[in-house]
C-alpha cells in the first residue's frame, strides 16, 4: 500500500447525484433482526476469541512447513498467509451488522493487508511499565468496544445501530495505522498532526466509501459525512451531527491511548 503520509490528501466531498435520496433516508432502514446487532447478539466477543487470532490455535493450510509470521527481511510486516487467517478470524468474530451494504463496506476497508495488521498490533497501555505484567491493548478489541459504546447510546435509534457500529469501528483506523512501526518509519521524527491523521483516515477509507456511495447513495453520503467531520450539504444534517457525535465520543478512549503515539 502506498504510504498515505507522502501524498497530498484533503478531505474529499462525496460525489453529487441527481437522483433523489429521500426514499433512502437512513431513518427508514428496516429494523435489525433480533439475532443481530440491535438485540441479542453481544457486541463484544470474549477477549479470548479476539486474541486467538494471534495466540490461539489457527487452522493452517495443509503443509509440513509452518509459514513464517513475518516477511523475510522485513520484521515489521506479517506474512500474507497469516494476514489472511487474521482477516477471516476478525470478520467471523466481530459483530455482524446484518446489512449487506455495511458488511460489504467493512470487508472493503480490510481488503488491504496492512489495515488488518494495524488492527492486530498489540501494545502496552499508555504509561505502562514493561517490567510490570499488564494486559496488552489490541486495536481490534478497542475498536469493537468503541462500536458498542456508540451503538448503545440513547441518542441512537434501534434501526441505526448497525450503521453507527460500522462508523465507530473504523473511526480510529488512521491512529492505529500511524502508530504501527512499519508506518512510523516512513514519516520521520516529527510525527503527524491531528489534521494529517484525519486526512490519512479519509485516504484509507476512500475506496470503501466510494463503493458504499455507488451501492447505496443515501448511506454512502451519510457515512462519508459522519467520518469526514467537514461541513456538507446533506439532507439529514441533524442525523449526521447526532451520529458523528456518538462516533466521536465512543472513540475518545482510543484517541487518549493512541494519539500520543503518532504526534
Amino acid at each position: 500500500m502506498n504510504n498515505p503520509t507522502r501524498r497530498n490528501v484533503h478531505s474529499s466531498s462525496a460525489p453529487s447525484t441527481s437522483r433523489s435520496v429521500r426514499s433512502q433516508h437512513l431513518r427508514v432502514f428496516p429494523p435489525v433482526p433480533s439475532a443481530g446487532l440491535a438485540q441479542h447478539a453481544p457486541l463484544v466477543p470474549p477477549d479470548s476469541l479476539i486474541l486467538q487470532g494471534l495466540t490461539g490455535p489457527v487452522a493452517l493450510p495443509p503443509t509440513r512447513e509452518v509459514p513464517e509470521v513475518y516477511l523475510p527481511g522485513d520484521p515489521m510486516r506479517m506474512h500474507p498467509k497469516w494476514v489472511s487467517l487474521l482477516r477471516n478470524r476478525m470478520h467471523a468474530e466481530r459483530p455482524q451488522v446484518n446489512d449487506a451494504f455495511l458488511e460489504r463496506f467493512l470487508n472493503k476497508v480490510f481488503q488491504d493487508n496492512l489495515m488488518v495488521e494495524v488492527f492486530h498490533h498489540m501494545r502496552l497501555p499508555k504509561g505502562g511499565d514493561p517490567a510490570v505484567p499488564m494486559p496488552a491493548l489490541l486495536p481490534l478489541r478497542e475498536a469493537i468496544r468503541a462500536g458498542q459504546r456508540a451503538a448503545s447510546m440513547k441518542v441512537i435509534d434501534t434501526r441505526e445501530r448497525g450503521f453507527v457500529f460500522s462508523a465507530a469501528f473504523v473511526q480510529s483506523c488512521a491512529l492505529f495505522h500511524c502508530a504501527h512501526p512499519y508506518v512510523k518509519t516512513h514519516y520521520g521524527p516529527d510525527g503527524i498532526t491531528p489534521a494529517e491523521v484525519q486526512a490519512i483516515k479519509l485516504l484509507l477509507l476512500e475506496d470503501a466509501l466510494r463503493d458504499l456511495r455507488s451501492q447505496d447513495t443515501a448511506r454512502g453520503e451519510t457515512m462519508t459525512a459522519v467520518l469526514d467531520h467537514a461541513p456538507r450539504d446533506v439532507r439529514n444534517a441533524e442525523q449526521v451531527a447526532r451520529i458523528a457525535a456518538a462516533v466521536h465520543l465512543s472513540n475518545l478512549p482510543i484517541q487518549a491511548e493512541w494519539g500520543s503515539k503518532v504526534n
